[in-house]
Order: C-alpha cells, then structure tokens, then sequence
C-alpha cells in the first residue's frame, strides 16, 4: 500500500485492516490477482473500507495518490520511481502480507525476437537489482 507522504498514515508505525473502514481505497480493475487477494483478507476481517475507486491504471491509481485522494494497493515494483523520488511512501501495513509470484515461460528452441529479448534482460535485471522480489526458494537461472 502507497500513500502520499502527508497522509496520516505515512506517520504510523502500522496500518491495520481495521484502519481503512475510513479510508479511500484506491485499487485496480476487478480480477486483478494482488486486488483479489487483498480484498479476500479484508473480507476475512469484516473489514469495509469507507470507499474503493477503481482504476484501469496503474499510473491513475499512483497519480491520485500522490494528491492525497486515498492509499493505494499496488504492487512494489509499480512504485519504485516515486518512492525513491518521495512522492509516494509504502505503509507500514500489518495485515497478513500479500505476495505474488510471476512467471516467464519460453521455448529454448524458438526463436527470440529483439523485443523480447529486451523484455527478458529487463525482467533479469530487475530480479538481480532487487527492484523485484523472488521467493526466498526460487531464483532466475541463465539460460543454458
């Protein structure tokens, strides 16, 4: 979750579930799967946020942020820009934490075009940086 900095929440030490029942909520379309997850641990918490706004993007939903319309649910790697920049903080958040795990699945046999290619060296690169986070038992092996 992401705030703007002079949200009253940048200042806790922990956001709980319970503490969005008067909070706008900033979130992606329906079916998105961190969305879904999150919403499935507020509902195990009877937890009913004052109002959620839904967005088709990731940049609307950052952008509204920022201008102090709500908290946003968001993945780490979406944010790391404007958190590194201060215009955007990551809460403290002490709900049961939400992970996702994303896979990229090719054929070594196929031909690899150069815009794939590219986007296999970035998706490297950001696991190796730490932009993007592996599961303690998992890692990215070379290509053979």
């Amino acid at each position: 979750m992401v705030a703007s900095p002079e949200h009253a929440f940048a200042r806790r030490r922990g956001v709980l579930p319970a503490d969005l029942e008067r909070e706008t909520v900033l979130v992606t379309e329906a079916g998105c799967s961190y969305r879904v997850q999150f919403q499935h641990q507020l509902n195990k918490t009877g937890v009913q946020p004052a109002a959620v706004l839904e967005f088709n993007s990731i940049e609307a939903i950052k952008q509204s942020a920022m201008i102090g319309m709500g908290v946003g649910v968001l993945p780490a790697a979406a944010t790391v820009a404007e958190v590194s920049q201060g215009k955007l903080v990551v809460l403290p958040w002490r709900g049961k934490p939400i992970s996702m795990v994303t896979q990229v699945v090719r054929h070594k046999q196929k031909w690899l075009s150069p815009a794939l290619k590219a986007f296999l060296d970035v998706v490297k690169e950001g696991f190796a940086s730490g932009t993007v986070r592996l599961p303690k038992d998992r890692s990215i092996q070379p290509e053979a």
